[in-house]
């Protein structure tokens, strides 16, 4: 056997070398109220801008586009013309 130990395999999968970098760590992506949604789905139906709903809703932009992209993705919300930016005007 190598000077290097193999790392276990976990439940059959190969061995894992273990991540340098984590994105997003530092994020909350919890979100504990459902009127937080309601609040969601009416500043996007309103057409509201990504960085607008997110100051509405109190969080940080980043946590606010990865909860619409979920959202979005299992057909909570609907499409809309400009997408993120809605009627705002795209610099």
């Amino acid at each position: 056997m190598s000077a290097q130990t193999k790392k276990r395999n976990r439940r059959g999968r190969p061995p894992v070398d273990e991540p340098n970098y984590i994105a997003c760590i530092d994020w909350d992506f919890g979100w504990k109220h459902p009127r937080d949604f309601q609040e969601l789905l009416k500043a996007w139906e309103d057409g509201l801008a990504v960085e607008d709903i997110a100051r509405a809703l109190g969080r940080p932009l980043g946590e606010v586009v990865v909860y619409i992209m979920d959202q979005w993705e299992k057909g909570n919300l609907p499409d809309r013309p400009n997408g993120l930016w809605g009627r705002r005007k795209r610099a």
